[in-house]
């Protein structure tokens, strides 16, 4: 199984404060090399709180993405504004009795209908123990809510 946290970190092109994905350890944010696209994940930005609750939602599988026609969650978003329009990295989130699996990373956006999953082929599958994921994504919660109170 791997393990899954959350980390601050800057995005150096608009000095950004962010929450990554650390997936054993890893940042996702460098294992999908999202620098070079100028994508951030949707949490920690301080914009817009509601949305964010909504997004961990998704990831607990409590809501689904009603964004895009395939349902499929956002990890990255465009660092300027999080619009879907922008295009976002995307995944599938399948929920066994004890875990949770990412699979499928992809480039999506809502004007096309083809998901481009080319830049990662070498990312994932992922497999999270369901009581641990459902933890490490309540304390995000909590650490947004304390923030954005700030």
């Amino acid at each position: 199984m791997n393990t899954l946290k959350f980390k601050i970190r800057t995005d150096k092109k608009r000095n950004l404060l962010f929450y990554d994905f650390l997936i054993d350890g890893k940042s996702l944010y460098d294992m999908c090399q999202m620098e070079d696209y100028d994508q951030i994940t949707p949490f920690g930005w301080d914009v817009n709180l509601e949305e964010e609750k909504k997004m961990i939602q998704q990831f607990l599988g409590n809501k689904r993405n009603e964004e895009l026609e395939s349902g499929r969650v956002k990890v990255f978003v465009c660092a300027e504004c999080g619009d879907i329009g922008c295009g976002a990295t995307t995944i599938e989130i399948s929920e066994k009795q004890d875990e949770i699996i990412w699979s499928n990373f992809g480039d999506e956006n809502n004007y096309e209908k083809e998901i481009d999953f080319f830049n990662y082929t070498d990312i994932g599958p992922f497999k999270f123990e369901k009581i641990a994921y459902k933890k490490s994504f309540n304390e995000l919660l909590q650490a947004i809510t304390v923030y954005s109170k700030k």
